[in-house]
């Protein structure tokens, strides 16, 4: 599933410690105003091309005691500043961020930043702003097979592990503001 389209870009985040609700508040969103429950594939034209970056849409489902965050064709989740945000006061972040352009791992917990790195230039020196966290030793990451091993990453880091139902069931949906209006 990971590995075969080239063309999807998104952002799947694991969130411990918080309700769904306490989670959209943090991305930006107003829980009590879900725009709709929606497929996965429905929310990526919801953006005009002209209009990317300034806002996206997060779609939530719980697994276990964690909230899980999709966005189709959106980053929120990739910034380091919302993850620590959200993670404050004993919570976790982990999120997972890939398009045709690039990839992302970010990893907070109880408000400080644990992790945010580009996989893919992982065994070079940290680049300006990259934090390599501890259990990158465990890992191996490489350009065939790398979103498969970043989302096993993120299964070891917080316990879940990415369901193909995620994307093909109807979830709520919300409207949040891009990262640069989000900023902590």
């Amino acid at each position: 599933m990971a590995d075969d389209d080239d063309d999807l870009a998104w952002t799947v985040a694991v969130v411990g410690g918080r309700t769904k609700a306490e989670v959209v508040l943090a991305y930006g969103g107003d829980p009590e105003r879900p725009i709709g429950s929606l497929r996965f594939d429905a929310t990526f034209d919801l953006v005009p091309e002209d209009d990317l970056g300034r806002y996206f849409f997060i779609q939530t489902l719980t697994d276990g005691d964690h909230v899980v965050v999709l966005e189709n064709n959106g980053w929120a989740g990739a910034d380091a500043g919302l993850a620590c945000r959200v993670s404050r006061d004993g919570g976790t972040f982990f999120s997972v961020y890939w398009s045709p352009s690039g990839t992302r791992i970010v990893q907070a917990a109880d408000g400080v930043l644990v992790a945010d790195f580009d996989p893919l230039f992982v065994g070079q020196p940290a680049g300006a702003g990259d934090t390599y966290p501890a259990w990158l030793s465990e890992t191996v990451f490489g350009a065939e097979s790398l979103r498969s091993v970043m989302l096993e990453a993120m299964e070891r880091q917080t316990g879940v592990a990415v369901d193909r139902d995620w994307l093909t069931r109807e979830l709520k949906a919300w409207r949040v503001p891009g990262i640069h209006e989000n900023a902590v």
